[in-house]
């Protein structure tokens, strides 16, 4: 058992988490997360060591992650940072940022895993991008897997390149049927 206090600071907001005897307590690696935001939407999250000093989580193997929107385009991009704020590889996925598109209801059409110059990167599970279509009740219908120019292509831990999902009114998937890029 650990408390965790969350204190406004002039970066953002703080959480610090300790043991039962009080004392800081490094969880996943790190003593203290600084998130920063914009007064509407967090901007970057960063961890530190006992004494104030950048460390890099164990989960993620990353000292800090940049969040930025872009309104017109609706494209949200999450860059990955080590402790000198050098791009970093995100851990076990291969990746340097993560770039999601929403259409105008907010819903993800498109997630691209990028490398450090910005460019589509083939990842740990054998794809690049992933397309989404919904239905008019928003539930997710058809998953397409795409390779860096934008064709399809079957993922390497799904064996799949598309699968197309039929849904009851509660969104419970009904059906998934799959199929490879031919």
């Amino acid at each position: 058992i650990r408390r965790s206090t969350d204190d406004d600071v002039p970066e953002g907001r703080e959480v610090t988490s300790y043991d039962l005897e009080d004392k800081p307590f490094a969880d996943a690696g790190v003593f203290r997360k600084v998130r920063t935001w914009d007064g509407a939407e967090v901007t970057s999250t960063a961890v530190f060591g006992l004494h104030g000093e950048p460390a890099v989580g164990l989960g993620a193997s990353v000292h800090e992650i940049r969040a930025t929107f872009d309104h017109g385009t609706h494209t949200e991009t999450f860059a990955f940072f080590d402790e000198r704020g050098k791009p970093q590889v995100y851990r076990d996925r291969w990746f340097s940022a993560v770039r999601i598109t929403e259409d105008a209801r907010g819903r993800d059409v498109l997630i691209e895993s990028l490398d450090a110059q910005g460019n589509r990167t083939l990842v740990k599970d054998g794809i690049t991008a992933a397309r989404c279509t919904y239905d008019e009740t928003s539930n997710e219908v058809r998953r397409e897997h795409l390779d860096p120019t934008g064709a399809p292509m079957t993922g390497s831990q799904d064996g799949y390149a598309r699968v197309d999902m039929k849904k009851d009114a509660h969104g419970n998937k009904l059906e998934a049927r799959f199929f490879d890029e031919r």
